[in-house]
């Protein structure tokens, strides 16, 4: 099996194609990259089964190109609210199926304009299977499945700031935390504040107790979608420690954050501190 992963020099996609490289029915990983330079070095670092090819997420004629060989395309290039969509509409062009770790919601919804077209062509895309939302979405459903009937499903993620991660994941953070997102409630989608709905949840350690908050990853809109007759499907999130949240709401609340412009630079500030 061939698998492109697109974004492969990124922090998450590194441990993909660390694992990929273990599987025995995996010959061939494409790491495909903007910065061509840092893909050929982590080539070189896998071994035999990689090769590096340069790829421009802005241009979707790069993406097709780069992903026309492959049995299947990885998407872990991000922010995935301005990148999901061009690159499932380019792998469409291309003709491979595409799976990806998105976590926005409303790329999750831009994504979902193009279902259609996708059976329609015979072409499988799994737009967020990472841990939240995909994960979780998977234990949601055999919930859902064990019960007579399910009426509320309710999801909460925490994440921890000594984890490994990169440009695009504190762009997408200051995302979540910023203007409003949907959930479900009585049975119909609602529009909420993001950083509202304020509860704390006992997480496995080391995580413990620790605030949530509604935040704008896919599976308030993805699960009621995909599991019919639903009342109510709630998704929170958090951070540790919690000041990150506390922070990232703020700045959201202040409108510092509400363009992508805004984010911008306000990720490159933080990450040299992170």
């Amino acid at each position: 099996m061939k698998i492109c992963v697109l974004g492969g020099c990124g922090d998450m996609a590194k441990v993909a194609v660390r694992l990929l490289n273990e599987e025995t029915d995996v010959n061939e990983i494409i790491i495909a990259d903007l910065n061509i330079d840092k893909a050929k070095a982590f080539a070189q670092e896998i071994g035999a089964k990689a090769s590096a090819v340069k790829v421009d997420a802005m241009d979707p004629a790069s993406v097709s190109s780069v992903v026309a060989d492959a049995d299947v395309a990885m998407g872990f290039i991000g922010p995935f609210y301005m990148f999901e969509k061009k690159i499932i509409g380019a792998c469409l062009d291309a003709k491979v199926p595409y799976v990806s770790i998105c976590d926005d919601y409303d790329a999750y919804l831009d994504a979902m304009t193009l279902d259609a077209r996708a059976k329609a062509e015979g072409v499988t895309v799994i737009a967020g299977l990472g841990n939240s939302p995909g994960i979780t979405n998977l234990l949601a459903k055999k919930g859902y499945q064990s019960m007579d009937k399910c009426r509320k499903i309710h999801i909460s993620w925490a994440g921890g700031s000594n984890e490994d991660i990169g440009l695009a994941n504190i762009k997408h953070v200051l995302h979540i935390f910023s203007g409003h997102t949907l959930q479900w409630k009585n049975g119909r989608e609602i529009k909420v504040k993001t950083g509202m709905g304020r509860k704390v949840v006992e997480f496995p350690a080391p995580m413990g107790k620790l605030p949530v908050y509604y935040t704008g990853h896919a599976e308030s809109v993805s699960v009621p979608r995909n599991l019919p007759g639903l009342e109510e499907v709630s998704l929170r999130g958090g951070i540790h420690p919690p000041y990150i949240a506390a922070l990232a709401t703020t700045v959201g609340l202040l409108g510092l954050s509400n363009t992508p412009k805004k984010r911008d630079k306000l990720a490159n500030f933080f990450l040299p501190i992170e």
